[in-house]
């Protein structure tokens, strides 16, 4: 449950980040440094219905789906999943431009 609210998945394991520490909202590894931990790194929803345009700061960090269409098609693949795999999943983020 994300924020005992509704489905979602959410961080079970430490995971390593690197923190932009100087916040230039510039992906750059060199002004952080490495952290291992609970960060509350999920993936959910923006909104309980629509799209939603605004993130903001509250998901820092977290994967959020924009529409609430595309969300729960995600959340129904991995429902069909866990039938087949348990209900852990690995999770890798890869731009599009690195499946090209």
């Amino acid at each position: 449950m994300h924020k005992n609210k509704y489905t979602a998945l959410v961080q079970d394991k430490p995971v390593t980040v690197i923190r932009d520490f100087n916040r230039d909202n510039k992906l750059d590894f060199d002004s952080g440094r490495e952290q291992t931990g609970f960060f509350g790194i999920n993936i959910h929803r923006a909104s309980a219905s629509g799209e939603s345009t605004l993130v903001d700061k509250w998901s820092a960090g977290c994967q959020v789906f924009a529409s609430i269409r595309e969300y729960h098609e995600f959340m129904e693949l991995c429902k069909q999943a866990s039938t087949e795999w348990n209900d852990k999943f690995t999770y890798a983020l890869i731009s599009r431009k690195g499946l090209v």
